[in-house]
């Protein structure tokens, strides 16, 4: 089965525990990235959110107002996205758990249905299989191992960075990315936000 890897850049932090949660207070994506493992572009694109970004997003990935002025919006950008992933995939990203869950509310608010993935995460095999290391961030890790591509808080390095940790982890434990490491993170998003809202 071949893995794709995956980041958002997004309006802020997921909300769904916070006092008088609403669906409308849940980030909103600005861009999304899917490679392949070997690091080809499955897709890349920025994404009109519907709302300002604020200015302490902007700051972390430096992408604007103006930047998404004529950016298609989710809706539109999704379908051709899952055509090319399908709905058999392993989905990996750094933090799974968040890129899951914005992306889980991003469909709900489109009206559109959570894809069958199975799920990966990166970031809870780094802190396993590489205990040592002082942080566990793209940018710590890549750092650490030498990664030939750096994350730079854009969608497409991010998800690029992604996959060749995965690459690193593999090497270390061929055995990471299989079950019990795999949930449903947008399944799990689903559940906390009926339970809020």
């Amino acid at each position: 089965m071949t893995r794709y890897f995956l980041d958002v850049e997004t309006t802020g932090l997921t909300r769904t525990h916070a006092p008088g949660y609403s669906l409308d207070a849940e980030p909103r994506i600005v861009s999304i990235a899917v490679v392949r493992e070997d690091g080809s572009v499955v897709g890349a694109q920025r994404i009109a959110p519907g709302v300002p970004i604020p200015p302490a997003s902007t700051e972390k990935h430096r992408i604007t107002d103006a930047m998404v002025a004529d950016a298609p919006p989710f809706a539109a950008v999704w379908p051709k996205l899952l055509a090319r992933v399908g709905d058999a995939a392993l989905m990996v990203a750094h933090n799974a758990p968040f890129d899951g869950a914005v992306l889980a509310v991003e469909l709900m608010r489109a009206g559109l249905p959570l894809p069958p993935w199975r799920w990966g995460c990166t970031l809870a095999a780094a802190r396993r299989i590489l205990p040592h290391s002082p942080r566990h961030t793209l940018d710590a890790l890549g750092a650490v191992l030498g990664l030939p591509v750096r994350p730079d808080h854009s969608a497409l390095a991010d998800a690029r960075c992604a996959a060749l940790l995965a690459a690193e982890l593999d090497a270390r434990d061929p055995a990471w990315c299989s079950a019990p490491m795999l949930w449903h993170p947008m399944q799990a998003a689903v559940v906390k936000i009926a339970g809020t809202g």
